[in-house]
């Protein structure tokens, strides 16, 4: 027995050295292939941000081990969780004090969302990374997008869940020479992006994009704008000029979406537009534009479309009519090129980035293969420092002009982007589909109007139709025009397809639709945004969200749904500022409605407390009780900040309260009547200055207080009973 264990024993020690050996030789070659790769990737390295991340014993006990415990959430939009051991909240306490970036992050949110926290708890938090990528309960670290830290007990609520995300998310990135480079494909920033390597790069994505994805298609179009700016190359560099020729054979061309920053400098006018279409001057042209044209010709593609260049700037009929085009121009452009990281047109795009650009609270974390347990690195950084969308996102003409481009070539701050309707690539990360990565609702949004514009069609319910107009609204007003009075214009385009698509056909009117009224009438103005002036310069109909700035809300609209609606809409007309622009501006228009009315009185208000949440009418005014018992109240929703409050002695502003419609029957416990206030302009015309609701003013709720069911209930009903005396009038709003 003794002869015959000590062979299992040599047989087995024989097989354990066998597997080790072969373990040695697995890893020798990945190592080699490693260095290789280091090797063939030296030169494009040194085109890379090179960051310096923080490393201590703090941070380091956040190790990134895949093969330990995690969620077995199966599918690929199931979040993977990889949870941290030996990680609570007296040490990230602790290495917040010590100055770790990680921990100091992590303490400030657990002080900012839960004050309950004290300094000497020693109750223990789970710490986690989270992962949308991989397949099956696969954690991928490409796809890791936050790390969490909470408690079993506290914090795990949606909000909280929101908050964290925000606030705690994390890009991450390796070497090609760190172990962890097997596994994680996320490289380095590229430090410049007019390099050939960067070019090699978006030339390939174009390549894919056009013969590889089905929904993108080669470039086909029978439409040609009517002026393009044509490149070519002679010995002295590039030569541009105007092509002016709508009628002639259509042609591939590039459009540029960018922030002006102010008055444009060479911009085509009346005076030079027949000039220009002998020669153009590139050197005069602001350094954006000169870049989109270096970017156009290196893409092998010989024409632009700039709006400051393509449209007589001076000519209000050209620039109408060149605006109503917006669609088919960016539709069938080749695709937009995007200069996000520019904030002004002299800026440029195509500088190299800067080690300032690099983000702030950069740590590298321990990972631990997943094959052969070895040790690797990976970086992490607060995404939204470096991959934020910056000032172009933020700007009101490029929400349309993003929506209805087939393609982006964005060139952003951290990384050159490419969007189409089957990818979204950043230059780093690995191939995604635009389904998996993209899921907020704002690009989920840009991709269902890409896919309007495509050979495929969405097919939209009239309640769908009408709730997916409401968030283009929403994500469009909030967004910032240079010029207040282009509100109506730089959603034009987006306007336009929708018509063709979804069921809305010859019904725009001033950005709403007839078909959706008198719902789409109860738009408001969040609470929680700055309130700003009534512009002075028309921009459309008071009844209409183009006649006031600012982000629109429609939360009223849908606390109508279901509900009685008393306001009825007698006839809606407007007259169109342009006659080949009929998505465009307006010169006026006219609403005329039958409904109850109620005078008031505008009560001013100098309470400057912020909601909670928009459509809150915490900070609303209070209008006139109108029974003068306490039993009513009715506050008021301002559309914007008038004039007549400038002057300190207006205490109040007289209105007319017009009845437009009740909550569904389960809502009518907490408000009543809710409809438009309006200012009279006398000869039967009125202006709307915003909305309002009716509730039970505090005498009806301190008798509910008290016990008394019979008198409460008489006071609580009375709110929704205010215009039950009165007789129904027409109404003109303009």
């Amino acid at each position: 027995m003794d002869a015959l264990a000590k062979e299992q024993t040599h047989y087995q020690r024989a097989i354990d050295e066998g597997v080790a050996r072969a373990d040695r030789s697995i890893n020798e070659e990945r190592q080699l292939a490693a260095r290789r790769r280091h090797e063939e990737a030296a030169e494009d390295d040194e085109l890379r941000v090179q960051l310096k991340p923080h490393k201590c014993s703090y941070c380091q006990a956040f190790v990134i081990d895949v093969s330990g415990p995690r969620t077995e959430n199966a599918g690929m939009i199931s979040p993977k969780i990889v949870y941290f051991k030996h990680v609570n909240y007296a040490h990230v306490r602790k290495g917040a004090e010590e100055k770790c970036p990680l921990c100091e992050t992590i303490v400030a949110q657990l002080d900012r969302n839960d004050s309950s926290f004290e300094d000497d708890t020693d109750e223990d938090l789970t710490c986690f990374a989270y992962s949308y990528g991989g397949q099956g309960g696969e954690f991928d670290v490409d796809s890791l997008s936050a790390i969490y830290v909470v408690s079993s007990t506290r914090l795990w609520t949606k909000w909280a869940n929101k908050q964290y995300r925000e606030n705690l998310s994390y890009a991450c990135f390796t070497t090609e020479q760190d172990p962890a480079g097997i596994f994680n494909t996320t490289r380095p920033i590229v430090i410049n992006p007019a390099s050939d390597e960067s070019f090699k790069l978006i030339r390939s994505w174009l390549a894919e994009c056009r013969h590889g994805h089905d929904l993108c298609q080669h470039f086909k179009t029978e439409f040609r704008p009517l002026r393009l700016v044509q490149i070519s190359e002679t010995s002295d560099g590039l030569r541009i000029r105007l092509c002016e020729d709508a009628v002639g054979p259509p042609v591939e061309y590039t459009t540029l979406s960018y922030c002006w920053g102010g008055p444009q400098a060479a911009q085509t006018e009346t005076s030079n537009v027949l000039a220009r279409t002998s020669a153009m001057d590139i050197k005069a042209l602001p350094r954006t534009l000169k870049d989109a044209i270096e970017v156009t010709h290196r893409l092998h593609i010989s024409y632009i479309w700039i709006d400051s260049l393509c449209i007589v700037q001076d000519s209000p009929e050209d620039k109408a009519r060149q605006i109503a085009l917006m669609p088919q121009i960016y539709s069938n452009a080749a695709l937009t090129i995007s200069s996000t990281r520019a904030l002004y047109a002299d800026e440029g795009f195509l500088r190299p980035r800067k080690p300032t650009d690099e983000p702030d609270h950069t740590v590298s974390l321990p990972y631990i293969l997943p094959s052969t347990g070895e040790m690797g690195e990976l970086t992490l950084f607060r995404e939204s420092a470096v991959l934020s969308d910056s000032a172009l996102m933020d700007r009101g003409w490029t929400f349309q002009e993003h929506a209805l481009s087939p393609r982006i070539l964005d060139f952003a701050g951290g990384q050159t982007r490419w969007l189409c309707k089957e990818w979204y690539v950043d230059g780093w990360r690995k191939h995604e589909t635009l389904n998996k990565i993209w899921r907020t609702r704002h690009r989920l949004l840009l991709m269902m109007l890409g896919k309007l514009t495509s050979t495929q069609r969405i097919s939209f319910t009239f309640p769908e139709a009408c709730h997916f107009w409401e968030n283009v609204v929403e994500m469009y007003t909030q967004r910032a025009l240079s010029v207040a009075t282009d509100r109506p214009l730089a959603i034009a385009g987006l306007a336009e397809v929708c018509c063709d698509n979804i069921g809305f056909r010859h019904q725009y009117v001033a950005g709403l639709w007839r078909s959706m009224f008198p719902w789409a009438l109860f738009w408001s103005m969040p609470n929680r945004q700055r309130r700003l002036p009534r512009p002075t310069k028309y921009q459309g109909p008071s009844w209409s969200w183009t006649a006031i700035s600012g982000a629109v809300h429609h939360g009223q609209c849908a606390k109508l749904n279901g509900g009685r609606i008393q306001v009825k809409v007698v006839d809606c007309s407007t007259e169109i500022e342009v006659e080949e622009a009929p998505f465009g501006a307006v010169k006026s228009g006219a609403l005329v409605v039958e409904a109850r009315t109620l005078p008031a009185k505008w009560l001013r208000s100098d309470n400057g407390a912020e909601s909670r949440s928009p459509g809150d009418f915490d900070e609303m005014e209070l209008l006139d009780s109108l029974s003068g018992d306490g039993a009513v109240e009715i506050r008021m929703c301002p559309d914007a900040h008038e004039a007549d409050w400038d002057d300190p002695t207006t205490a109040s502003i007289d209105v007319v309260l017009v009845e437009g419609g009740y909550e569904p029957p389960e809502f009518l416990d907490s408000h009543g009547a809710m409809g438009f206030v309006l200012r009279d302009l006398r000869d039967g015309f009125y202006s709307r200055l915003g909305i309002f609701e009716t509730m039970p003013g505090a005498r009806a709720r301190d008798t509910r207080k008290d016990g008394d069911a019979k008198a409460a209930t008489n006071l609580w009903h009375k709110y929704r009973a205010i215009f039950d005396e009165r007789d129904h009038e027409v109404l003109v709003i303009v």
